[in-house]
């Protein structure tokens, strides 16, 4: 092992704490960089539904789904410890964005909803096609 002049301090293993935090610090901007591009998708498909553009809604929503798959949960299995803070934002818009699209659209999620009146369905937890609980 290789010491500092005092030597008291392992050079290598300071090292390694080092190279580990900067991977992990890595890892969290690459999650709060994602978890800001899925919260606004999610946002802008509520304000399409707002509009009536389903088909863009649907797509968004998508998107976010997509980057949660794909992005987000490969950072949180790497690292865990970056559960809280960004992601909940990115999940609470996209909840809320289905909740409302199945509101407005019932069953109709894959197809881009296709009624012209409110289904008026709640969208239970199970329901949703992500995931959303603490337990992951």
């Amino acid at each position: 092992t290789d010491y500092d002049e005092s030597g008291t301090i392992p050079n290598d293993e300071i090292a390694a704490i080092k190279l580990r935090m900067d991977h992990r610090d890595a890892l969290r901007e690459r999650l709060i960089k994602a978890c800001r591009d899925g919260q606004k998708s999610a946002k802008q498909s509520i304000f399409a539904l707002h509009r009536g553009d389903t088909t863009r809604a649907s797509k968004l929503l998508r998107d976010v789904e997509t980057l949660y798959n794909n992005d987000l949960l490969t950072i949180l299995k790497e690292e865990p410890s970056l559960r809280s803070g960004s992601l909940s934002g990115v999940l609470e818009e996209y909840v809320e964005g289905m909740m409302f699209y199945t509101w407005l659209h019932g069953e109709d999620n894959a197809n881009g909803g296709s009624s012209k009146k409110p289904s008026c369905k709640i969208l239970k937890p199970s329901e949703l096609p992500l995931s959303v609980s603490s337990e992951e």
